[in-house]
């Protein structure tokens, strides 16, 4: 199921009213791909709205959102209608995910074993656990889905939805191969198909990725990313010790995201215009990526300096040397891969007293290497034994060395 509110006018009343907006809306349909640039949908989600798939009839009635509990658990009242079911037997890496039919019946498989589920009853689905449902009966079916972490899981909905309304998907609800390989890329934390085996997906995905971003197309868009572009109501939030701390550095605002795992680490960030990550530098192990929100940032990979917009992200794989400055007031969204320790790094790194320039001494930046050795950013200009035997001989120093 994937999540749209309908507050949005269809394709059809947007061409025929004269209200700019809506007159892009239906404009979109005259490409293959939404607009990468286009102005964000920032309207808040509200529990209660009602999210569709034109294509499919998936329905969905939000009633819990991922930033407003303790879990991050993202709950919808779904509609499966008769005869309807998912794309295929999939997993969740790092999802638990839990139906309990409030009327009709929902017949579930899981682990190769098919049950029924009838009124009344659930079933939970731990993380890695192959599964596909459908609905088997001869009337539509109710039921509540439970999702958590749920952030992640609902931007992908989101985005399969936004697209249908669209008009880019096919008469089943499928995107053109090309999009099709950037969000199966994109949310492959959240979702994998069993079918075809991953070792094909990803020579297929992997070759199509190139192909579909130099179109012009995106793993996401603005105009269909609310769940993280939207201002947010958290008037029922509990107080959480790692997704609601803030971070404050190198003129930077960095806020946990609720849906960071064992695997990946994702913070939302926020920068004036000029900040930057400082000299460039490489991560041993780990990948990153930037998504950009808003503004602009101009982030250097290599050799290549690449301006990266609203709506559009960027990959630094593991020693690849790099930066960032922020061209424009700028929010955007980090991801490592593997997560490791990093949050822990940044937050013992935000700590330490720094010159003008922002940068740590000396003594304390030697002592994080070696509390950090995988998580620590590495000049690229310099073997890292090197870097780590400077380290051991500075952090005998004191904190006020330079």
């Amino acid at each position: 199921m994937q999540l749209k509110s309908t507050h949005r006018l269809s394709p059809p009343a947007a061409l025929a009213t004269k209200d700019p907006a809506a007159i892009a809306l239906g404009a979109e349909h005259t490409r293959l791909h939404p607009d990468p640039r286009g102005a964000p949908d920032l309207t808040p989600i509200e529990v209660g709205e009602v999210w569709e798939n034109p294509v499919t009839g998936e329905r969905g009635t939000i009633l819990e959102l991922p930033y407003e509990n303790a879990e991050g658990r993202a709950s919808v009242e779904l509609t499966a209608l008769a005869g309807a079911r998912v794309a295929g037997e999939h997993r969740h890496p790092g999802l638990i995910e839990r139906f309990t039919v409030l009327e009709g019946e929902l017949t579930l498989k899981r682990d190769g074993q098919t049950n029924a589920l009838r009124e009344g009853e659930s079933a939970e689905i731990t993380p890695g656990t192959w599964h596909d449902w459908w609905n088997a009966g001869d009337r539509n079916a109710r039921v509540r889905v439970e999702i958590t972490p749920g952030e992640r899981f609902a931007h992908m909905i989101e985005t399969m939805f936004g697209l249908a309304r669209l008009g880019h998907v096919n008469a089943k609800g499928m995107p053109r191969p090309l999009q099709l390989a950037l969000i199966a890329r994109e949310f492959s934390d959240v979702i994998v198909f069993r079918s075809p085996p991953a070792a094909v997906q990803r020579a297929i995905f992997g070759a199509l990725a190139p192909i579909a971003h130099g179109r012009g197309y995106r793993s996401t868009y603005p105009q269909i990313s609310r769940t993280v572009l939207a201002p947010r109501h958290e008037r029922a939030v509990t107080p959480q010790p790692d997704g609601a701390e803030i971070l404050e550095g190198r003129g930077l605002r960095i806020r946990r995201a609720e849906d960071s795992t064992d695997e990946v680490s994702r913070a939302h960030v926020a920068g004036a215009k000029g900040t930057n990550a400082g000299p460039v530098h490489i991560h041993l192990l780990q990948e990153e990526r930037f998504i950009v929100h808003t503004g602009e940032l101009q982030v250097r990979r290599g050799r290549d300096r690449i301006t990266v917009g609203p709506g559009q992200d960027i990959r630094i794989p593991a020693k690849t040397p790099h930066t960032f400055e922020a061209q424009t007031d700028s929010t955007f969204t980090t991801e490592f891969r593997p997560a490791l320790r990093v949050e822990d790094f940044f937050r013992d790194l935000f700590v330490l007293p720094t010159d003008r320039h922002g940068n740590p001494r000396m003594g304390d930046a030697a002592r994080l290497m070696l509390a950090y050795p995988d998580e620590f950013l590495y000049l690229p200009f310099i073997p890292v034994a090197v870097q780590r035997a400077v380290a051991t001989a500075l952090s005998k120093l004191g904190s006020g060395a330079h």
